[in-house]
């Protein structure tokens, strides 16, 4: 009787195992043919855009850069209850600028800045105009007030990657093997052949699509299945993935070639992103569509969108294959997570606090990714210039930040309260930074992502602005707006504390003002520059 249920169970379980394998051989089976239709339908798609892509072409004219924001020209002022060797660093700061600095105010019918250091401006507002500021509603009679509510902005732009029109199915019977390249010092690897490579012999409608009709071929996909997968394992951003596929197809085919162009073009549009091409009969263009707004660049306006020649010189008029390609989406200039580029490290820099010397800190930054950071375009989210700022302030701080800055800066603010704590953080931006114009050091305005400002020698209002929320937001944990005046961006913390000052209310919720350039102020405290009554917030609502 026991050899018998043994017997039986043995077989029930043979059974059960030999479903299960026929349940997974047919499960793989539909998905496998799943995929092919997939592949299919992109690729049919495909081939019916390249016909229309020895037709559709138009000439369109360049259309004139949308300007750069204009430079935030704000002195650095000394608070009057500053230490005398306060006095010392305005002179290290600004002695070799000042005659500079005082003609800009006085050409642009600034208020007066002292000559001297001696001189120090006015000290603070007064308690009762605080308060009329801070307290003061929206009504009849008081316009700057009213618009200081009418002028409260918060992030509107939920990020989305585009995705190819329908998943892309990887050939593993290619005999290609792996090329290898460099993009930001980091290696990647894609299947990419000698059968991949061709040749554009003259640039015009039927040559260009002959090529993109030979990209249908599978080695392309692999390709394309190969950066997709890298976007995705390294957490690459739309402009991070636009510069990982431009590095590959310069390094195979030369730098921005007609053959790298177009393949360029191949790979990120089957990514999901909106292009359009474009020639003068000797070059071909990739033309990118974004949904933010990017200043400092030509660009070709084809209906709604502006697409811009992020690659060679735009010419004045040039043919565009208007064709849009099934879901298309513009790139977005969010950086949503980490961008995890190899590590190399840049030399260690310290620095420190005046009014607090024993906060003083050591860091090594990602030289890779400074180097992809100066790569990206000025841009803001539709006609709103505080946008441009807000991007920078919401992009995630990298990890070897948080060991290095963050594990310093922790053990020190341990036990303090969060006034203590922020004030410590103030200063330190305050002080520990050197002071010079963007107009000066890079020509035209350049806002800072967190990670620069803690890398190059200089920086201005905004980045300090920039640094300082990343900094209360991930080590106090409060809550931060950005603070636009004319002429000056500072911010402003959410406090769970009662904390004194001029602050702001939103909704109900009350906005300290804290100015990172008005050196040794505390928190609360404006200089006779700022222009409170004309305040634009900008609420950094992101979990970084």
């Amino acid at each position: 009787m026991k050899k018998l249920l043994i017997g039986i169970f043995s077989i029930l379980c043979l059974t059960n195992v030999n479903a299960q394998d026929n349940f997974k051989s047919e499960f793989d089976e539909f998905r496998t043919e799943s995929m092919k239709e997939f592949n299919d339908f992109r690729k049919d798609c495909f081939a019916e855009y390249i016909d229309f892509v020895r037709q559709a072409w138009a000439e369109v004219g360049v259309e004139r850069p949308i300007p750069l924001p204009e430079d935030e020209v704000f002195v650095p002022e000394i608070n009057n209850d500053a230490a005398p060797v306060t006095n010392s660093w305005l002179s290290r700061q600004l002695g070799a600028l000042k005659t500079k600095i005082l003609g800009v105010f006085s050409s642009k019918k600034k208020k007066e800045t002292p000559a001297d250091a001696d001189a120090m401006p006015e000290n603070l507002k007064s308690e009762k105009k605080q308060q009329e500021v801070a307290n003061a509603k929206p009504g009849k009679g008081n316009d700057a007030v009213e618009a200081l509510y009418e002028r409260i902005r918060a992030p509107k732009d939920p990020y989305q990657q585009p995705q190819p029109l329908s998943p892309v199915q990887e050939d593993k019977s290619s005999l290609n093997d792996y090329y290898t390249f460099k993009s930001f010092g980091t290696e990647y690897k894609v299947r990419m052949g000698d059968n991949c490579r061709f040749n554009l012999e003259y640039v015009g409608s039927n040559a260009i699509a002959d090529a993109l009709k030979n990209m249908l071929h599978t080695q392309f996909d692999n390709i394309l299945f190969d950066c997709l997968k890298l976007r995705e394992e390294h957490h690459l951003s739309d402009w991070a993935y636009y510069q990982m596929l431009c590095d590959l197809v310069d390094s195979f085919y030369g730098k921005e070639t007609n053959e790298a162009n177009l393949v360029l073009a191949f790979l990120y549009m089957q990514s999901g992103y909106k292009i359009r091409m474009g020639h003068d009969r000797e070059h071909v263009f990739v033309l990118l569509a974004s949904k933010h707004r990017i200043t400092g660049k030509p660009y070709y306006k084809l209906g709604d969108d502006n697409f811009y020649p992020m690659r060679g010189k735009s010419p004045d008029r040039m043919s565009i294959c208007d064709v849009p390609f099934q879901k298309e989406m513009g790139l977005s200039l969010i950086i949503p997570d980490i961008q995890d580029f190899a590590f190399e490290a840049t030399e260690p820099r310290t620095i420190s606090s005046l009014r607090y010397p024993e906060f003083s800190f050591t860091i090594s930054l990602n030289k890779n990714l400074i180097d992809f950071y100066n790569t990206y375009p000025s841009s803001t989210l539709g006609t709103d210039d505080m946008t441009r700022w807000a991007m920078y302030a919401n992009a995630p701080v990298v990890e070897e930040v948080k060991n290095q800055l963050y594990s310093q800066m922790s053990a020190k603010l341990q036990g303090l309260s969060e006034r203590e704590s922020v004030a410590r953080l103030l200063n330190w931006v305050q002080t520990g930074f050197d002071y010079k114009f963007d107009n000066e050091v890079w020509g035209c305005d350049r806002p800072f992502f967190g990670e620069e400002s803690l890398y190059y020698p200089y920086c201005d209002c905004e980045d300090r602005a920039i640094l300082l929320s990343h900094l209360v937001r991930d080590l106090v944990g409060l809550k931060t707006a950005l603070v636009y005046v004319p002429g000056h961006l500072a911010m402003a913390v959410e406090f769970n504390e009662d904390v004194d000052g001029c602050y702001f209310v939103v909704d109900g919720r009350r906005f300290v003002f804290c100015d990172p350039t008005y050196v040794v102020s505390n928190i609360g405290e404006y200089s006779p520059q700022t222009q409170i009554d004309k305040a634009q917030l900008y609420l950094l609502e992101k979990e970084i």
